[in-house]
């Protein structure tokens, strides 16, 4: 279902792309791939998907998706260029914009100051030994 010049798109996107354009499909896609998304059948301005498309192509493809019913859940896959990890990144931005800091349960998350001991001394050397770890977070 995709068009010549169109990446390779998923059916749920191309769908989405048949409708709002090729644009719209990718910015959908990047602010919800991998991620299950509801669309109202009555928009507000600050709904992700006015956010993301605007206004006239959101009602339209609320129009497509909803028709007759108060909403419509859909799993939004992550476009061409997403992948987990990029879908990672971006959920991790959103917590740090929410000034949440990231969860640092495991030590090697820690930076050195919190909790950490001091690197080992060598064996019988008496000097401190700078381990792969401790190169990744310098004092």
């Amino acid at each position: 279902m995709t068009r010549p010049g169109w990446p390779d798109l998923p059916a749920l996107l191309a769908e989405i792309a048949e409708v709002v354009g090729i644009e719209a499909a990718l910015s959908i896609a990047e602010a919800k791939g991998g991620q299950a998304a509801s669309i109202p059948s009555r928009l507000r301005d600050d709904h992700w998907l006015v956010k993301a498309i605007g206004r006239e192509r959101a009602e339209t493809l609320s129009e497509h998706f909803c028709s007759g019913r108060s909403r419509a859940q859909l799993d939004i896959p992550l476009g061409p260029t997403g992948s987990y990890l990029g879908d990672r990144r971006r959920r991790a931005a959103v917590v740090r914009q929410r000034g949440r800091a990231p969860r640092r349960h495991h030590p090697a998350l820690r930076p050195p100051s919190e909790g950490r001991a001091p690197a080992a001394a060598g064996r019988g050397s008496g000097q401190a030994v700078l381990t792969r770890r401790d190169a990744r977070h310098p004092l």
